[in-house]
């Protein structure tokens, strides 16, 4: 009787000891497998990581080079503002012109940009009398290299006005085999032109990468220059702008951890043709990208390098998830022995805690995400508010000094109303983002006509296309085809897609809707 009685007793009892063990061997079996599952799945798991890492630089080495590419394209247009200057009068002052110069603040918006000049090509056995009629507008200079040439073509005007731009006066632009190579491509083409790099310009200190000088051509006004031969008996001379593209670049780009960049005037990329870099390149860079970025006459070779180490899963990472998991089991046999409640405690605030840190994880991703986002966009919306302003204020001031003639009021005006309405309409297609964003936005619908819509969107636009070269048409519009909707919004969505097609249409193209 007595055995009898206790035999349940003594089964029970050896059940509650035995769940520890019984714990602890379905754990080392979970210790086992995931040791092994760990093993067979890292060679997929550092594939996943490296294609990650790949597609993020791809995105940082394309921002550069579009910031590099966008930021080369504003210091053109400042140069080519002088051009324009000297082709609407060829017989501006030194005055005028280093007034007008002073007034693009080169120092401060456009570091690297030593300044803007003036060239005039003379031919041999006309030098004399033009160096009288120079030193009778008290603009007098004494050309160097002297060696006799066919052509000479001194810097006349160098401003900002300072020690260094002086020494370049006088200076014979067309004795330097470089410069003289860029000044005959942009005269033949009648586009500017980028120099090679030169290390011996005037009063200048080469450095390592030397300096640029870019060449916008300037014509007698009214002189037809459809052929090179008559681009070449119409040139007067040169605007020119040398430029220190290390101090350049280093404006236009951005500072990223994660990249390295370097610049060449060449499809080569050599130690002889490097203009920048950004600072020192790996030795060994897991990821490398050439692409080539459009600069006036010709390309430039920009190298993107990674940085940092790839995150890499260690080859002993099998054996400790086995031997971590065999500890986790044992510490687990130990706990479960002392109290069963106080271990599902502890489990059920861990699970918790782990929750926890991968939703602050998360919030920390997106918002790092948001602010990446952010930059970007106030990057870009600054460049493309600037410049129409820029534009805008340059005409803006130089009709109210009076510098500009007569018969270009007209086109000055045109140009400030033009950009004026590309500045409006920033501003309009901004606030439309923030309505969209706060959804505040509000459709109007009426009933209206297609056809009315397009041709007031395509004749507003004509005017750029046509400063652009750009042939601008309407084919197959259909007059009667009317529809309920929001006729401002299809103009606005009409207008973006026009004047994007037009932006990007190289001039001689044709956009039709």
């Amino acid at each position: 009787m007595t055995t009898e009685r206790r035999s349940p007793r003594m089964r029970g009892v050896l059940l509650r000891r035995s769940v520890p063990y019984g714990l602890f061997a379905v754990a080392c079996g979970l210790s086992v497998s995931a040791g092994w599952y760990v093993s067979s799945t890292a060679a997929a798991a550092a594939a996943a990581a490296a294609a990650q890492s790949h597609s993020e630089f791809l995105t940082d080495a394309q921002q550069t080079r579009h910031y590099i590419q966008s930021g080369l394209n504003s210091y053109f247009e400042v140069g080519r503002s002088g051009a324009v200057l000297l082709s609407a009068d060829n017989e501006i002052n030194g005055a005028e012109f280093r007034a007008f110069v002073n007034r693009l603040q080169l120092p401060e918006r456009y570091p690297g940009m030593d300044g803007i000049g003036f060239a005039q090509c003379v031919r041999r056995q006309d030098l004399g009398r033009f160096l009288r009629i120079l030193d009778l507008d008290g603009n007098g200079v004494r050309i160097w290299p002297a060696a006799p040439r066919a052509e000479h073509c001194p810097a006349i005007f160098l401003a900002p006005t300072n020690s260094l731009n002086k020494t370049a006066a006088g200076f014979d632009l067309a004795s330097h085999p470089a410069l003289a190579e860029a000044m005959t491509h942009a005269r033949d083409t009648g586009e500017p032109a980028a120099s090679r790099k030169i290390h011996d310009w005037p009063g200048r200190d080469g450095g390592q990468f030397g300096r640029v000088v870019l060449f916008y051509p300037v014509y007698r006004g009214a002189t037809p220059r459809a052929s090179v031969a008559a681009r070449r008996r119409a040139l007067v001379g040169f605007v020119f702008s040398p430029l220190n593209p290390e101090r350049v670049l280093a404006h236009l780009t951005d500072s990223r951890a994660s990249v390295a960049y370097e610049v060449y005037d060449d499809s080569v990329a050599s130690s002889a043709n490097q203009l920048a870099r950004s600072g020192a390149a790996p030795a060994n860079p897991r990821y490398t990208t050439f692409e080539r970025v459009q600069v006036a006459g010709g390309d430039w070779l920009v190298a993107v390098h990674s940085l940092g180490s790839p995150v890499v899963m260690g080859s002993g990472a099998a054996r400790q998830t086995l031997i971590g998991g065999l500890i986790l089991s044992f510490v687990l046999l130990l706990v479960t022995r002392a109290q069963v409640d106080s271990w599902e405690a502890a489990a059920r605030q861990e699970a918790e805690l782990q929750a926890s840190a991968r939703a602050l994880r998360e919030s920390e991703s997106e918002a790092r995400a948001a602010n990446r986002a952010k930059d970007d966009f106030l990057a870009t919306l600054s460049h493309e508010l600037r410049t129409p302003l820029n534009v805008v204020l340059g005409w803006v001031s130089m009709l109210r000094h009076g510098t500009v003639p007569e018969d270009r009021v007209e086109y000055a005006l045109e140009m400030i109303e033009r950009n004026a309405g590309q500045q409006a309409q920033l501003i309009d297609d901004l606030l439309d983002v923030s309505r969209i964003v706060t959804g505040k936005v509000r459709l109007e619908l009426r009933p209206f006509t297609v056809a009315t819509v397009v041709s007031a969107v395509v004749e507003s636009l004509r005017p750029s296309a046509d400063s652009k070269g750009v042939d601008l048409t309407i084919r197959a519009l259909f007059q009667d085809a009317a529809v309920m909707g929001d006729p401002e919004r299809l103009r606005q969505s009409i207008w973006n897609l026009i004047s994007n097609a037009i932006k990007f249409t190289p001039a001689g193209g044709d956009v039709w809707v």
